[in-house]
Formats: structure tokens, C-alpha cells, sequence
């Protein structure tokens, strides 16, 4: 699959939107002799791990990726690439300690830019949040996935769908059901397959429908996150990367999320973890390098491939693209934000009438292509609804889907996969 992601939230008169790329162009790419990362100018300075840690990701700075750091140890915010960049000149996890974080507001992945070496002997801790029986609170996902669906109190609230490209909607069982990514979650009912085995873009995993409020279980759980870590050293973990969705020993379950580590060499019998527990979908891990790896116990099963050159940390702008241009007469804002309540809405309007969502395509086969708008209210079932090509060639291309937006906080994704 391929296309751009986009979440908003709507509040009976409103709506919010994110905007991120996912994509399934294999690019091919040569090795090369030795490992040099783009970006890595190690102006976060040193990060060295001796205790318990939460790196609060809401704290970068709003630069471009590949600008220095304006406050060491920050790290930036791109919007454009949808992540929270870090520039260490080295990063070492002891023993015994665990680096967690607290999400940015876009909930955007992280990304560790090495120019030396990489030691994790400790833990480090993408786990989408669990679902909280009761809760009104919407499960976290990990920095670059997605959040749980949310609880249903009674008929005139149900429960909501698992938000994110592979976020599901609760059972025809009245059960909930898994979110999905590189497979499908457990009972998946809507929730669809997406990413690549590049991890490019970076992406994490989608959110657990919610229990019908009959079972009172509680909101359905986040996603698992996403890394990349890019060294131009040694990779040495002795410890544990977990990307794992959130787990409530239900059918509620996020997918796992996306592990991505690349470097000259890499050392250790460490674990790399990104799966969905009982019910959610795997996610993906990726291993890039010159040396080394094959000790590394990764779950679930992952691709292991040499360095490529250059070093591909984003999508590149001929590759495939798409976002929402506009919902009703209101622009898609440039940043928009995941929230779904109750802060207000980046777009407001009053309509119960049906209003067209226009979706915008670039460096894609018009005649090969299918676009998706994904709806997801935060109470009651979510949908997938085909767009309709309106104008335009595959340079840039515009699509549209009419609906009526239902009453309350809703999440827009827009997507495009082959026909």
C-alpha cells in the first residue's frame, strides 16, 4: 500500500487532520563500504542512560529534520516528515535501565541519528498504552502509532472503532477486534493491511476496537510506536527494543509497531520486538547492515538486508503521495494534530447535509490506482469509502468523496493502494 495517512478529529461541528505518507514502492539500492548518515551531526550531544529515563517528545523543537538542534538533547519536530528527530553523537542504555516516552502532539515516530555508536544493554519502550476498563480516556499509542478505540457507555455512546490506516471496528459479535499493519489483527473486522518492509516512511501500528459497552471491558488499546536508530558505528544490544501494541487480554488488542535499526555493524543477542499480543496484527522490523545481526532475536520475523547507499531515511519526493486537500469549504490544516476531544477542533462547521472530501494524489498511475477515505468516528462503526477520481494526470491528480459527517469527533484517513 501506498498513499498519504491522514487523521482528523470533528466534533458534530469539527474536525482535526494529520497528515503522514505510507508506501509500498520498493526502491532498489546498491550497498555500499561504509555506513555514513544523513543528518547526523550530533548536535543533541551525547545521550548516556544511567537510570530509569522518559524522553518527553512534545519538547522538540519545530525545525526542519536536518537542522542542528536548537536546544541539545530536544531534538527537532518536522512536520513534513511526520517525526521527532534526534542527533546524538553517541547513545549508550545501561543495564537494568528504561527509556520510555511521552508522545508529541502529532504523535509523531522517533528517530535516533548516530554519527558513532549505539549501546542499549538496557530497555527501550514503544509500547502502545492497554485499555482501561471504564476509562473515557483514549489508549495512547506509542510515539508513531495510533490510539484505541474508545469506550461505549451505553447505546447512545458505543463503542469506537481502533483509529490509525489498520484500526478496526468492534465485532458483529459484539466483541472487539484487533488492529491491524503487517498482518491482520485477531477478528479484524475493516481493519486493512499497510506499510512496506523498507519501514518507509516510519509508521507504527493501529489501535484495538473498543468492547461493545455490554461487556464494560474497557476502551480498545494503542498501537505499538515506531524507531528508526541510524548509526554510522556499531549497533551493539545486548538489551530490548519492544514495539509492541497495547494488551488487553481480550480481542481489544493495538497491532505491533515498527522497528527499524541501521549501522556498519551490528552486535549482540538482544531482542527487537513489534507484535500485537492476543488479538492485534504484527508489525514490522528491519535490520540494515554491513556485519553482524544474525544474533538478534527479532519477533516477529523480519527482513535483514545490507546497508543501502545512500542511506534512505525518507520517502523521496518523486515517490508516491497523498493527502486531503480539503473537507466541505475548509482547507486541511498544514499541521494537523491527532487529538479526538475534547480540545477544539482544527475545523469547524455546522451541515448535516453531505459535503465532498477532496483528496490530492502525486507520482501516481491514476489508471492503476485506488483511493480510500477512512473513517473513523470516536463512537459508533467506522467505514471505508472509494473516492472518485475528478481531474488532473499522475504528477497530481484530485479524487472526492461526498458524505454526511456524523455528529461528534470523527478521524479522516485518506489512502491509495494499487487496483
Amino acid at each position: 500500500m501506498y498513499g498519504n495517512q491522514l487523521v482528523s478529529r470533528w466534533s458534530g461541528t469539527a474536525g482535526s487532520v494529520i497528515h503522514l505518507i505510507l508506501v509500498a514502492a520498493l526502491i532498489s539500492v546498491p550497498a555500499r563500504a561504509d555506513i555514513v548518515i544523513p543528518g547526523a551531526d550530533g548536535s543533541d550531544g551525547a545521550l548516556n542512560v544511567t537510570a530509569n529515563t522518559t524522553i518527553d517528545l512534545s519538547e522538540a523543537v519545530s525545525a526542519n529534520w536536518d537542522t542542528p538542534s536548537p536546544q541539545p538533547g530536544k531534538g527537532v519536530y518536522d512536520a513534513t516528515k511526520w517525526a521527532v528527530v534526534f542527533k546524538y553523537s553517541s547513545l549508550n542504555i545501561a543495564n537494568g535501565t528504561t527509556v520510555s516516552f511521552k508522545n508529541h502532539g502529532s504523535r509523531a515516530p522517533v528517530v535516533w541519528l548516530v554519527n558513532g555508536n549505539v549501546t542499549i544493554a538496557g530497555t527501550v519502550n514503544l509500547n502502545g498504552a492497554n485499555g482501561i476498563q471504564g476509562s473515557t480516556v483514549l489508549a495512547e499509542p506509542g510515539p508513531g502509532g495510533f490510539r484505541g478505540g474508545a469506550h461505549g457507555s451505553s447505546l447512545a455512546t458505543a463503542g469506537g472503532p481502533g483509529f490509525g490506516p489498520g484500526g478496526s471496528n468492534p465485532h458483529s459479535d459484539a466483541r472487539g477486534s484487533g488492529g491491524s499493519y503487517a498482518t491482520l489483527g485477531k477478528t479484524a473486522n475493516i481493519g486493512r493491511l499497510y506499510g512496506n518492509t523498507l519501514i518507509v516512511p516510519l509508521i507504527g501500528g493501529s489501535g484495538g476496537s473498543d468492547q461493545p459497552y455490554i461487556y464494560d471491558i474497557g476502551n480498545g488499546c494503542g498501537g505499538g510506536g515506531a524507531i528508526l536508530i541510524a548509526a554510522s558505528g556499531t549497533i551493539s544490544l545486548t538489551g530490548t527494543i519492544t514495539a509492541n501494541g497495547g494488551n488487553a487480554n481480550e480481542s481489544t488488542d493495538g497491532s505491533g509497531g515498527a522497528i527499524r535499526l541501521v549501522a556498519t555493524a551490528l552486535a549482540g543477542s538482544g531482542r527487537l520486538s513489534a507484535l500485537g499480543n492476543d488479538s492485534g496484527g504484527e508489525g514490522r522490523i528491519r535490520l540494515e547492515t554491513l556485519s553482524g545481526g544474525a544474533d538478534l532475536q527479532l519477533t516477529p520475523l523480519s527482513v535483514i538486508e545490507p546497508a543501502s547507499d545512500p542511506v534512505i531515511i525518507w520517502l523521496p519526493e518523486t515517490g508516491p503521495q497523498c493527502r486531503i486537500v480539503s473537507i466541505g469549504s475548509n482547507a486541511a490544516p498544514a499541521d494537523p494534530r491527532s487529538e479526538l476531544g475534547p480540545l477544539p477542533a482544527d475545523i469547524r462547521f455546522y451541515s448535516a447535509a453531505p459535503v465532498p472530501v477532496v483528496i490530492e494524489t502525486k507520482n501516481v498511475d491514476t489508471s492503476a490506482a485506488k483511493v480510500t477515505l477512512l473513517v473513523r468516528p470516536r463512537h459508533g462503526s467506522g467505514s471505508n469509502l472509494d473516492a472518485s477520481y475528478t481531474s488532473g494526470d499522475n504528477n497530481t491528480a484530485l479524487w472526492t468523496v461526498e458524505l454526511t459527517i456524523p455528529q461528534g469527533y470523527t478521524a479522516f484517513q485518506a489512502r491509495v493502494d494499487p487496483k
